[in-house]
């Protein structure tokens, strides 16, 4: 068994869940039986998109693409079509409906002075740019805040130089 701090098993339990359920903070996904922890950009990918309430996640990790299926709370790689269970962190539960449209997002945390107020945060994809944000006035100061990123505006073509052989 699995030992964790202060002589506990993973196979404990912790008001009738198991210790690893009970104590997961991450998405977990199967492996040979046993549950283990997304980690890093993976997590954070996941749990951005499901927290969003989006049935699901498409995105590319270790040179393979996966859909990430919440609805059915498995795990698709889409070359190979291999399918692996996976749940979310112990007590999380997605929104009823998405609560940002579809499309890139990216996760602030709200700066003190900022609820109820309309302010500026750096483009996450285009260096110089910002976006707008009005944050609720019900939110909390440290409070993390999920963002639609805005397509980025790009410069319209220059017109080429006239020629002045003529």
């Amino acid at each position: 068994a699995v030992r964790l701090t202060g002589g506990r098993s993973a196979h404990d339990s912790v008001r009738g869940l198991p210790l690893a359920m009970a104590m997961a903070s991450n998405f977990q996904i199967k492996l040979s039986g046993a549950w283990v922890n997304y980690e890093g950009e993976e997590d954070k990918i996941l749990k951005t998109a499901y927290l969003a309430g989006y049935p699901n996640a498409s995105y590319r990790f270790r040179g393979q693409d996966y859909l990430a299926d919440f609805r059915g709370m498995r795990q698709v790689n889409k070359g190979t079509g291999k399918h692996r269970e996976m749940r979310p962190p112990h007590r999380w539960s997605p929104p009823a409906t998405p609560i940002v449209p579809k499309g890139p997002t990216t996760c602030i945390k709200v700066p003190p002075g900022a609820p109820g107020k309309v302010i500026q945060v750096p483009h996450p994809r285009a260096r110089g740019q910002s976006i707008s944000v009005e944050v609720p006035a019900s939110a909390r100061v440290g409070q993390a805040m999920l963002v639609p990123v805005p397509t980025i505006d790009l410069p319209p073509p220059s017109a080429p130089p006239a020629d002045s052989t003529m």
